[in-house]
């Protein structure tokens, strides 16, 4: 089931897997509860100052480093992809225009 989705991609529930699954652009993530809490969390801290790549030649519009586990692997997206891809995935209590966690077939737990 489709959760969320704007213009960059969706962000679902697969019920026969048991997993959530984040389609933004040209990237497909595949997640279980844990990871989409760890997932959420790292976007929650990413730090503008300090993720951003200086200007260089080689890198134009999108500057904004998002860490895989890969070191040759990086993924560059910029200010407006990177609230797009928040806009995906978190969680918005309280607020009745957006999902909150009734929404979603598990328990937050910040422990």
């Amino acid at each position: 089931m489709i959760l969320k989705a704007n213009k960059n991609g969706f962000f679902g529930f697969c019920e026969d897997c048991n997993e959530y699954h984040l389609h933004f652009n040209n990237l497909f993530f595949s997640f279980n509860r844990t990871n989409l809490v760890n997932f959420r969390r790292y976007l929650e801290e990413i730090d503008l100052e300090t993720s951003c790549i200086p200007e260089h030649d080689f890198v134009l519009k999108k500057n904004i480093v998002l860490k895989v586990l890969y070191p040759n692997i990086i993924i560059l997206v910029d200010l407006e992809d990177l609230n797009m891809l928040k806009n995906l995935v978190m969680i918005k209590p309280n607020n009745n225009a957006s999902l909150n966690f009734t929404n979603f077939p598990f328990e937050e737990n910040n422990n």
